[in-house]
C-alpha cells in the first residue's frame, strides 16, 4: 500500500515540512489524507528525508508536538482506566522535560547544574576575601539556611 502522503507529491511534500516545523499536527494530516495517526507517524519517521535538515530546536519542537498529538489522541480514544492514566501521566513528564530543554535551548532558563556551578564559583571568591574572622561566620551562616 502506497504512502498518501509521499504519493501527493508537492502537497505531500508541503505538509510533511509543515508537520516537522510543528505548524500542523499529525490528527490534522491524518483527516486531510485519510490515513491514521500512526500512519502519518510512520510517514515522518521513515519517509520524510527533511528531517535530517532541521536544527535541534526544531526536532524538539517536532517532539514537542507530536507528544502532544499522543495525548490528545489518548484523551480522545480512550476510557480513563489505570493504563490511560499512566500513558496520560508519562506523557505529560515528557512534554514537561521537552519544555524544559526547549527553554534551556533558548536561553529563557538556566540548567541547575550550571546555576550550582555558578553559585559555587562566587562562593569562593567572596570567601577568599575574607578575612579569616568573616569567613567563619559566612559559613556558619550559610550553613544554618541550605
Amino acid at each position: 500500500m502506497e504512502c498518501a502522503l509521499c504519493v501527493a507529491g508537492s502537497l505531500g511534500s508541503q505538509w510533511t515540512q509543515d508537520l516537522l516545523t510543528g505548524k500542523r499536527t499529525l490528527v490534522q494530516a491524518a483527516e486531510r489524507f485519510n490515513m491514521s495517526v500512526d500512519q502519518v507517524w510512520q510517514h515522518v519517521m521513515e519517509h520524510s528525508p527533511v528531517e535530517s535538515q532541521l536544527d535541534v530546536s526544531s526536532k524538539l519542537q517536532k517532539c514537542l508536538r507530536i507528544a502532544e498529538d499522543w495525548l490528545n489522541e489518548l484523551i480522545m480514544t480512550h476510557p480513563p482506566d489505570p493504563r490511560t492514566v499512566k500513558q496520560v501521566a508519562a506523557l505529560l513528564a515528557e512534554i514537561r522535560r521537552l519544555l524544559a530543554l526547549l527553554a534551556e535551548l533558548e536561553g529563557s532558563i538556566t540548567r541547575p547544574e550550571i546555576q550550582i556551578n555558578q553559585y559555587n564559583q562566587l562562593l569562593t571568591v567572596v570567601i577568599e576575601e575574607l578575612c579569616p574572622t568573616c569567613q567563619k561566620k559566612l559559613l556558619s551562616y550559610l550553613e544554618e539556611h541550605k
